[in-house]
């Protein structure tokens, strides 16, 4: 976090609701870099990814992911 911080892509602020938590937020730069950086890691992670799946597997693959999104809840609350 401190190089992304250095290089002026995320900025910290302390957590408005609870001080002892800080929080990290992509500056307008930082917005910039993963705009740039999407067409190529999408292209990627479809190539390694989804494309040597099965079927059954990509079905999988979502059912899994559909149950770590329900445990986590709504954003920046994790449940128990």
């Amino acid at each position: 976090m401190s190089r992304l911080e250095k290089a002026g892509w995320v900025r910290r602020v302390s957590d408005p609701t609870d001080g002892r938590y800080t929080l990290a937020g992509l500056t307008d730069e930082g917005w910039r870099k993963v705009a740039a950086a999407a067409p190529e890691h999408v292209d990627a992670v479809r190539r390694y990814v989804f494309d040597s799946l099965t079927p059954e597997q990509k079905r999988a693959l979502g059912e899994a992911a559909a149950r770590v999104v329900e445990a986590l809840g709504p954003p920046g609350i994790a449940r128990a």
